[in-house]
């Protein structure tokens, strides 16, 4: 039986057009009737995400904008292509992606389903403070040869030589 392979087209990604600027006021008018502001969830090095409304449909959503500090044509460039790919994938574990378009300053943005619960940062503080260690991140810590540095009960070893 041979592996599953798994194609990905990512010419497609790239193939697919820029959201129209053609007319900017009415996209403008647009995006301020159909998505309200709400308060920020979170900032990466490329966007900021808030919940926001979509009015026309009825939903909270999760709102990724492109920062405006890092607005350069590579910056926008690799944001649509995340926003192309996210959308193009179908997993329980990824977020879909709904709209992708241009705000009022023109700056790129796209629509994902609103995910509740913590953040990764938060669930890291949390195990942190129960003194949680788990196997996986024990493995960033085994020397070039494999061996551990910790014993099974996460004690520092000594290691003869």
């Amino acid at each position: 039986m041979r592996p599953a392979t798994i194609r990905f087209p990512l010419r497609a990604a790239r193939s697919v057009p820029a959201p129209s600027t053609s007319d900017p006021a009415s996209s403008a008018r647009s995006h301020r009737a159909r998505y309200d502001a709400g308060p920020v969830l979170g900032v990466g090095g490329m966007g900021e995400v808030r919940l926001s409304g979509d009015t026309r449909i009825g939903r909270r959503v999760a709102k990724k904008t492109l920062l405006a500090d890092t607005d350069s044509p590579t910056a926008r460039a690799r944001f649509l292509r995340e926003a192309r790919v996210q959308g193009q994938l179908e997993h329980p574990s990824i977020v879909p992606v709904y709209d992708l378009d241009l705000d009022p300053q023109g700056r790129p943005f796209f629509t994902m389903k609103r995910v509740r619960g913590d953040t990764l940062e938060r669930v890291i503080e949390h195990l942190r403070r129960k003194h949680e260690v788990f196997r996986w991140t024990k493995l960033g810590l085994l020397r070039p040869n494999g061996e551990a540095p910790f014993g099974p009960e996460g004690s520092r070893r000594t290691t003869r030589r």
